[in-house]
This record gives structure tokens, sequence and C-alpha cells, in this order.
């Protein structure tokens, strides 16, 4: 049986804890009315901490937001495989990310990371 001590530590920890997730759920990205489409891009832009902390979580996502509407509209059905048009895609992807000041020094992992999304999403766009 942990001590007194322990559990007050305990109690402590999961009250810190608790609060963060309420805090996270507050201001999560679909509290703020993205779509999980919205979601899964501000996912693979938030996965850069020096980018969270520069851009914000609304720069976040109005950049995700834009990427959906720019990948929407630059799809085709082979795009995957069609190496000009994946390519015609990273120019757009990084287009924007300069356009809102992501941090240079993490632009190609991010437009890697949107790009394997975007793979996953465009299953269910283009059929």
């Amino acid at each position: 049986m942990p001590s007194r001590e322990g559990r007050k530590r305990q109690g402590k920890w999961v009250g810190v804890w608790g609060n963060r997730l309420i805090n996270y759920l507050r201001t999560s990205p679909t509290s703020c009315g993205l779509t999980d489409d919205e979601v899964a891009f501000y996912d693979a832009l938030e996965v850069n901490d020096s980018a969270v902390a520069v851009l914000g979580d609304e720069t976040l996502q109005t950049i995700a937001q834009e990427l959906v509407r720019a990948v929407r509209s630059s799809i085709t059905i082979d795009w995957t495989v069609r190496e000009n048009v994946r390519a015609q895609m990273r120019v757009i992807v990084k287009r924007i990310l300069r356009k809102y000041g992501y941090p240079p020094d993490r632009q190609a992992r991010a437009t890697e990371l949107v790009l394997e999304q975007a793979e996953v999403l465009c299953k269910d766009w283009v059929e």
C-alpha cells in the first residue's frame, strides 16, 4: 500500500495531467471546427514543436484548411503513381507552408508528412 506521501504525489500528478487533458480537449482541432481531413493535415504539421511555438494553433488550423482545399482540387486518380503530379503537389504544399511562415528547416519533413496523409485520404476522395 502506498504511503500517505505517495498518494499525495499521485493525486497531484493525476490532477496536473487531468487539467492538461481538459485543456487539450477544449482547444483540440476537432473542437475548433476542423473536419477529419483537416485534422489529419493539422496533425502532420503539429509534429514539429517549433512550428507550434512560432505559428500557434490558429495558423496551423488555417494551413490545414488551405492544404485540404489545395490537395482536393489537385488530385487525379493516379497522382500517387505519376511523379510529375506528385512534384506539382509537393510544390503546392511548400508554397502554402512558406506563405504562413512555417519554419524552413522543417518544411521538407512537413511536406512529406502531408503527402503521406494525402495518399491515405485521397483514396476516399477519388472514389
